[in-house]
């Protein structure tokens, strides 16, 4: 078997059977990609349910991506069902789409949710360029955001590396499933090829510590690079984890990042599982019921010593604690001292497998009439990964000083609990 990426070609349906002609665009890009990817040519002109033999083709787990000709007219009506069916299936399959009309209106076609790339004019050269920028070196999505976020936290925090000590800045990643997507795409393959056929090239992008090694490369960073995957408490422990590297003296900045993609297979998991929410099941939104809603993002912030710079700052962190079990109250008590913290933020509370209420342990630790802010729903749904989202989202709320608590809580007795002085 050949381990180059494979691109299936559609001809949308424009015409009857009786007056479809050869499909000139898909046999000429079919030739131009001969050689550096396989591509399989579909014409709906001749396939009248076109669109289920696209998807099963993609169900094989062979195809890397598809790419769409479209004249405009009725062949515009036909184009939009295939990329609607193929991203409500495979998300992950990139979606490009070539012809008449995103030459045209390119905006407008990149403008809906189905469409991931337009190419203008002549595709043959475009198109085997955008291939080798996607699968010469195919990242998987958490490490891409993982670049982006990155940038952006650096960005934010006025960091200009080229002025800093790189062998001195640690990169620290918290994650519950790590680069699911390409290792779902690496044993997609060897079930449909066998151990002796499979794809190999998904198998090192797909490794936890992708993310942090990438951002470590795009920013030619030299200092301590760390993944944890702490159930329940990943985001926690990624910030306990580079606070102790600026504590002990192995680093002077550290960037600190937790997320999680959501696969098919993951989100098929928890469906499987009976975990998801009524929510799931409703193109409508709902009033609050409750349950488990998945999501998937990835967030990034900056740690460096205090008082080391003049910049802008959110919050100082003091000391956290993270732990499988225990007397969590006596044990956060016990951390934090005399002080109690004016604001509670509640992070993850064990979802979707096991769940306590993180609410209530707040509250037996700071009193009834604390100021606590519940777990927003978009940084639950990311599970293990959540915890930097949670903080970042109050903060962001409005103003705030004094100390503060982040706290998250497992089924089974963990919790993880970082105390922190807003500034």
């Amino acid at each position: 078997m050949s381990n180059l990426a494979q691109v299936l070609l559609v001809n949308p349906t424009i015409t009857s059977r009786r007056s479809a002609r050869f499909p000139l665009a898909a046999l000429t890009l079919s030739a131009a990609l001969d050689g550096r990817y396989r591509s399989t040519i579909l014409d709906g002109n001749i396939d009248r349910d076109f669109v289920s033999t696209a998807l099963n083709k993609l169900e094989t787990g062979t195809i890397d991506a598809v790419g769409v000709s479209v004249m405009g007219g009725p062949q515009l009506r036909t184009a939009i069902a295939l990329s609607q069916a193929v991203r409500a299936r495979f998300p992950q399959i990139p979606i490009i789409w070539g012809g008449h009309f995103p030459t045209i209106c390119a905006a407008a076609c990149l403008a809906e949710g189905f469409v991931d790339y337009a190419i203008r004019g002549q595709g043959e050269e475009t198109l085997v360029e955008l291939l080798d920028a996607l699968f010469e070196r195919r990242l998987d999505r958490l490490s891409a955001w993982a670049l982006v976020v990155s940038s952006l936290a650096l960005q934010d925090a006025g960091i200009d590396l080229s002025q800093v000590d790189r062998s001195r800045v640690a990169v620290v990643f918290g994650t519950g499933f790590g680069c699911a997507e390409l290792t779902e795409a690496f044993f997609q393959s060897a079930a449909v090829n066998g151990w002796s056929g499979t794809d190999p090239s998904p198998f090192p992008e797909g490794l936890a510590n992708a993310p942090a090694s990438h951002v470590a490369l795009l920013h030619s960073l030299r200092g301590p690079n760390i993944t944890v995957g702490t159930t329940g408490f990943a985001g926690e422990s990624a910030l306990i984890q580079a606070a102790s590297l600026l504590r002990h003296g192995q680093a002077d900045l550290a960037i600190v990042l937790a997320g999680d993609t959501l696969t098919r297979a993951v989100y098929e998991w928890y469906e499987a599982a009976n975990l998801l929410s009524p929510a799931c099941y409703n193109a409508e939104l709902l009033p609050e019921v409750g349950g488990f809603v998945p999501s998937e993002g990835l967030v990034a912030l900056v740690l460096e010593p205090a008082g080391r710079r003049d910049v802008l700052s959110y919050a100082r962190f003091s000391s956290g604690r993270c732990a499988a079990g225990g007397k969590a109250v006596e044990i956060i008590r016990a951390m934090l001292g005399d002080s109690v913290p004016n604001l509670t933020i509640c992070a993850g509370n064990g979802a979707p497998c096991g769940t306590s209420s993180t609410t209530d342990l707040a509250r037996e630790i700071s009193g009834h009439d604390a100021d606590v802010v519940p777990a927003q729903a978009v940084a639950a749904g990311l599970a293990d990964a959540g915890a930097l989202l949670h903080l970042i989202l109050a903060l962001s709320r409005e103003p705030r000083s004094g100390q503060a608590l982040l706290l998250g809580t497992s089924g089974d007795g963990g919790f993880a609990a970082l105390r922190l002085e807003l500034l």
